[in-house]
């Protein structure tokens, strides 16, 4: 089971690093006169202004499930 958690890991690693690249990539030939409005869009997109009751925690403390073998 730990070699497909490994395995999974690196896959995932692997794509995030691609991801990183693309979006340095992008940004680099995102013309100057178009970063402030790329800047305020991201700025924008990333405020978070859900109601309270959406705050709620998602997980509840409850016991752990018993796995096999440990």
């Amino acid at each position: 089971m730990w070699a497909e958690v490994d395995a999974g890991h690196y896959d995932l690693n692997t794509c995030l690093r691609e991801a990183i690249v693309v979006f340095k990539s992008f940004l680099i030939a995102l013309p100057e006169d178009q970063l402030g409005a790329f800047q305020n869009a991201v700025r924008e997109q990333s405020q978070f202004d859900e109601p309270a009751s959406l705050l709620a925690p998602v997980f509840r403390h409850r016991r752990m499930t018993a796995i096999a073998g440990e």
